[in-house]
């Protein structure tokens, strides 16, 4: 969305240069993309947070671990006050994604999504990295309200507007409290046990994180 709307009200050049040197370091890369998020979710998401939902609730841990999530992105390159808001405000969606399931396969997908789709699908900086951009190299030409300028769509008023929108599709998902993937399990659970329950569980949450993340 973030990209389309750019494209729309700016420029983005894009190049392309696929060979078995840049297929080969995008796999690399895509290892790198999927345990970078798994790490950050463990810090962020995990036991620390966990901790601390228990010791001064939801609302107080989801601000404490978001603003330190921000934080840990502060000395990327290129950084800048509105690329820690963006950081904070996805640091939010991702602990509430965490509260919906308890476990972290929904917030790592987005994560894990929301990064892939940026640095390598569509060879953008992320978050002030382009290190991912190995098959795609694409340059957004606009204001730097709109572009985030060399940090990226993370640090713009363009990736603001998504990010909420992000919440807001999340809320409409979720807004009878039983998700698909939940109403599912409760079918499995009947012919599969808990094992089948489970899996299904976990594929669900993945799946649904990586749909958010790439929409992003």
């Amino acid at each position: 969305l973030a990209v389309a709307w750019i494209a729309a009200a700016g420029r983005i050049d894009v190049s392309i240069q696929l060979t078995r040197k840049s297929f080969e370091l995008g796999l690399l890369e895509l290892f790198i993309l999927a345990t970078g998020a798994m790490a950050e979710e463990l810090m962020f998401r995990s036991y620390p947070f966990q901790r601390l939902l228990e010791a001064i609730g939801a609302p107080g841990a989801v601000v404490v671990m978001s603003v330190l999530f921000g934080l840990a992105h502060w000395t990327n390159p290129h950084s800048s006050p509105l690329a820690m808001v963006n950081t904070f405000l996805i640091g939010v969606l991702l602990c509430l994604a965490y509260l919906r399931t308890r476990a972290l396969w929904l917030p790592w997908g987005i994560h894990f999504a929301w990064n892939a789709t940026l640095g390598l699908v569509f060879g953008l900086p992320v978050s002030g990295l382009t290190d991912f951009a190995v098959i795609v190299k694409t340059r957004a030409v606009g204001p730097r309200w709109m572009t985030g300028g060399r940090y990226g769509i993370e640090a713009s008023a363009v990736g603001t507007l998504v990010i909420l929108l992000l919440w807001v599709i999340a809320f409409f998902f979720f807004r009878d409290g039983v998700s698909l993937a939940e109403r599912l399990t409760t079918a499995v659970d009947r012919v599969g046990g808990e094992r089948g329950k489970h899996l299904l569980t976990v594929a669900g949450n993945t799946v649904r994180g990586v749909v958010y993340g790439i929409l992003g």
